[in-house]
């Protein structure tokens, strides 16, 4: 609606908005800063497209992401951050962090107020510089690998991690099939894929073992299982 003043002065006008959106202001027509700038006067915008004012309202899926990106920045340095910033390192393929909150090195070689890395795959320069920008300053770090970190400052910094110790796993099955659906071999490739990439430091479970190959197609029973290293 049109408003006419009916004297000279100050007034605040309620206006709703008609466009959904970011709006493109004319040319010429954004002349007063918000955060005045010293030196700076006589604002305007020369052309109608150099700024965009205003967005859309947050969708749930906008907001949701947004939380995600929120509690990920809170979260720096502890042990999931940490584990999640080195299996971002190219080449990293499986990563394990265990924390001591001790004041003595544990059982396991974690340092005191330390943490230990045990990362599978990638370069050991580009772990280090990860574990290094992820951690706390000052926390200590542990394991058999030793890299060296120039720091923003230029000064070098030692960080320890380790590679996994590969196990090799013999599993001997006596198993029924049925002729004509098991495919020979079946069981050996399942097997493999299941337990190649099994998480650091983790037990295989048996039951485990028997849930992958009696869902191999054609295994209808298993008459023995034995599982060793």
């Amino acid at each position: 609606d049109d408003y006419t003043a009916v004297v000279d002065g100050d007034y605040a006008i309620p206006s709703v908005c008609e466009t959904d959106g970011p709006i493109n202001p004319p040319t010429n027509t954004l002349i007063w800063a918000a955060n005045p700038i010293s030196g700076a006067t006589d604002p305007t915008n020369e052309a109608d497209s150099l700024i965009l004012l205003g967005q859309k309202r947050e969708t749930n899926a906008q907001f949701y992401q947004r939380r995600e990106e929120s509690l990920a920045q809170q979260g720096s340095a502890t042990t999931a951050a940490i584990q999640a910033a080195l299996l971002d390192v190219s080449g990293v393929t499986s990563v394990q962090v265990y924390e001591n909150d001790s004041d003595v090195e544990d059982g396991f070689g974690v340092p005191a107020h330390g943490i230990l890395s045990v990362v599978k795959g990638g370069a050991d320069q580009d772990i280090a510089d990860a574990l290094y920008a992820e951690k706390d300053p000052g926390l200590g770090t542990g394991g058999t690998e030793v890299v060296t970190v120039t720091n923003s400052q230029g000064y070098d910094q030692v960080v320890r991690f380790s590679h996994p110790v590969e196990i090799d796993l013999y599993i001997d099955t006596d198993v029924q099939v049925i002729t004509g659906t098991y495919v020979p071999g079946t069981i050996a490739s399942k097997l493999n894929s299941a337990f190649n990439q099994h998480p650091i430091g983790q037990d295989v479970i048996y039951m485990a073992v028997i849930r992958t190959i009696m869902a191999v197609p054609g295994v209808v029973d298993i008459n023995s299982l034995f599982i060793g290293t």
